[in-house]
């Protein structure tokens, strides 16, 4: 980045922290002299697993508090204290979708909602996906998590029609179909 367009930082403090994220504000100065504060998420980052076999796509569908609905999304996760991303997809498609694979490839990293947050999103190819013979353990918010298998023009006409929202499952669609 040229010095011309990074502000300069005054101050900062963390104004909220939980164990899954925090809030910090940031006092800026653009270039142009204009003074104001930033607020950035820093959560941990996550994982986004895409299965498919037989031209069926895993899917997971749970009630999202945030946007007070039940979502349709790729199984996805956060990547725990000391575990590599890899790792996190691998449990994650365990836990979400019953199901474990022979491999997994790294298809991308991005940053989440740029605007607000320093998240970094890694998505996952799983190779070779077959059903678990033993069933993940679910956290206690995912209780009501159903995982299923859908054709890939089902899982396409829910994109067109409106009926996936989730960013994540979207770019993560994206950079699978251009691989």
């Amino acid at each position: 980045m040229t010095p011309d367009r990074k502000p300069r930082v005054l101050s900062t403090a963390v104004d909220y922290e939980n164990p899954r994220f925090r809030v910090h504000r940031d006092q800026l100065q653009w270039p142009n002299g204009h003074t104001g504060d930033y607020f950035v998420i820093e959560g941990q980052p996550f994982v986004v697993v895409i299965a498919e076999r037989d031209g069926m796509i895993a899917l997971v569908e749970q009630y999202r508090y945030t946007v007070d609905a039940v979502t349709v999304e790729f199984p996805m996760g956060g990547i725990e204290e000391g575990e590599s991303p890899e790792d996190a997809a691998r449990r994650e498609l365990l836990e979400e979708a019953d199901c474990s694979a022979e491999r997994f490839e790294l298809l991308s990293v991005s940053a989440c909602g740029l605007g607000t947050s320093r998240k970094r999103c890694y998505v996952f190819v799983a190779h070779g996906p077959t059903s678990a013979p033993v069933a993940g353990q679910k956290d206690a918010t995912e209780a009501d998590l159903r995982a299923s298998w859908v054709p890939i023009g089902d899982f396409r006409s829910k994109i067109r029609t409106g009926k996936i929202i989730d960013q994540d499952t979207l770019a993560a669609w994206a950079t699978y179909c251009e691989r």
